[in-house]
């Protein structure tokens, strides 16, 4: 899961291997992973600026703008353009580069202190002076304490004021793995602070409405999903089950991720309940029979589809009597044999 901080934004206008960074950045996705600070190599060593992982969190907070305070729409300048590598005046309102950095870095790192500041972002010189640099090993490594990973709860239950319904059940888990969300999906607007507080304390869930609303509804439509009700129950609901679709899933397909078949638009549609629809490459010879649950013998392997399954209706079970006598039929008598 993809859950990075966006704290520093002090690197995206300096040089990546060398190249100066001002072209335009209108998605996170244009944005450099890594961007090596070397503008103050001749007093500090470089520091590996881990770009990616601050800017993945762009999409939950305010975007660019929480680092990079004072570009115009159009790009983002180096951080040299404004703030200059010599100290010509002592100037707090627009400080030098070195102390622009460390301001960004810090204002939102607030737990480093003592040496361990120095070291969580300047790497060592190797002996011969050549620019060794290392690279965290941990990606998620971001404050010089690797994040603990984030354990998706199985679900929430939430108590209401809600007279028709006082119980709200989110199935958390159920929209990580089965519907893929990413975090981003749902907690918009969002930072650290968002759940930490100072350097280790968690802060408590928050129940303004629109808190709880708004990023369910971005996919749920409250007028043709029985409104309020949909949501809000007087006992706890359970999960999702395709059976409530009318097409119960079968032991293969109900292992499937909801977009492994259904468009990533949101919310999802139903699909035609036609195999074809989604299998749009199967002919004789392609199709491996075994994925059914069911091998076919020797002698129906040579079949064509359309020969048991009539019309390549295949959501329908085959037909026996085009080949068979009246007594043989589907179930009871199988053409093969089951695998699983």
């Amino acid at each position: 899961m993809k859950f990075r901080l966006f704290l520093m934004g002090i690197g995206i206008g300096l040089v990546l291997t060398g190249i100066p960074l001002t072209a335009q950045v209108v998605s996170v996705q244009k944005t450099p992973e890594v961007v090596i600070l070397d503008q103050l190599e001749n007093i500090f060593e470089p520091v590996i600026f881990q770009h990616g992982l601050h800017a993945d969190m762009a999409t939950m907070d305010e975007g660019c703008a929480v680092c990079h305070h004072f570009s115009p729409d159009d790009r983002i300048p180096p951080c040299r353009e404004c703030h200059s590598i010599e100290i010509e005046e002592h100037n707090l309102a627009k400080p030098t580069l070195n102390g622009a950095y460390h301001r960004q870095c810090l204002n939102c790192h607030k737990e480093w202190e003592n040496k361990e500041v120095c070291e969580t972002c300047h790497a060592r010189k190797v002996e011969d002076g050549g620019n060794q640099i290392t690279p965290l090993v941990d990606k998620t490594d971001i404050i010089g304490v690797a994040h603990p990973e984030i354990h998706v709860p199985e679900k929430q239950i939430f108590k209401t004021k809600f007279k028709a319904g006082k119980l709200v059940t989110f199935h958390h888990r159920e929209h990580v793995e089965l519907y893929q969300f990413q975090c981003v999906d749902c907690h918009h607007q969002e930072n650290c602070s968002t759940c930490h507080e100072g350097i280790r304390k968690i802060a408590p869930l928050q129940k303004k409405l629109n808190v709880h609303h708004d990023p369910c509804l971005g996919c749920h439509d409250t007028e043709t999903e029985s409104k309020c009700g949909f949501c809000h129950m007087k006992t706890e609901s359970p999960g999702f089950s395709h059976n409530l679709t009318g097409w119960p899933l079968n032991t293969h397909h109900e292992r499937l991720p909801c977009n492994a078949c259904h468009p990533a638009d949101r919310p999802l549609n139903p699909l035609e309940t036609t195999c074809i629809n989604c299998h749009t490459n199967w002919f004789n010879g392609n199709f491996d029979h075994e994925v059914t649950g069911l091998e076919l013998s020797d002698t129906h392997v040579e079949f064509e589809c359309g020969d048991c399954h009539l019309d390549e209706k295949f959501e329908n079970p085959p037909d026996c009597a085009s080949c068979h006598d009246d007594d043989v039929f589907y179930p009871d008598f199988l053409p093969g044999e089951k695998v699983e």
